[in-house]
């Protein structure tokens, strides 16, 4: 269960999320600030599907350079996993990941969720740290609700 700060928190974030609905960079920016810092992730990142790929267009943490604009296979790696199945995958150990894509060395703990609209997944919310077991169900669900966020505008964008 998520206490109550963390609701405020939450709702804050919504209406700020909300008030960018149009302004899609920004928009992802916020959204992948808002999960590192609720999760006390090193960096996070987000990306869209565009066909088989994961078009990564956002991150934190981490800099911008080495995300933006990079494509991955969602044949490939823990977040083409969450698309490819459309749920998420919390990892504490990405040692022992059949599936999982070394960006960075360091990195022993992930969580990715699906930003989906019904059953159809539009991209992925991601992040790591180099603490494993780091991620809790809390962190989980609090960025499952961001992912619906980002999920809302995109939906209102293609209408």
């Amino acid at each position: 269960m998520v206490p109550e700060k963390r609701l405020r928190q939450l709702a804050g974030v919504g209406i700020e999320m909300a008030a960018l609905a149009t302004e899609y960079d920004a928009l992802f920016l916020k959204a992948a600030q808002e999960v590192r810092v609720m999760t006390g992730a090193a960096y996070s990142s987000l990306g869209l599907v565009e066909g088989e790929t994961i078009h990564w267009l956002a991150a934190d943490g981490k800099p911008i350079e080495e995300v933006r604009g990079y494509r991955q296979p969602i044949s490939e790696g823990l977040c083409g996993w969450v698309v490819r199945r459309g749920r998420s995958r919390r990892t504490g150990n990405v040692s022992g990941e059949a599936d999982y894509y070394e960006q960075y060395a360091e990195m022993q703990s992930e969580l990715d969720v699906p930003i989906k609209v019904g059953e159809q997944v539009l991209g992925v919310l991601s992040v790591e740290s180099p603490i494993a077991r780091i991620f809790t169900a809390e962190h989980e669900h609090l960025m499952e609700v961001v992912a619906q966020f980002v999920a809302i505008a995109l939906a209102a964008r293609s209408r």
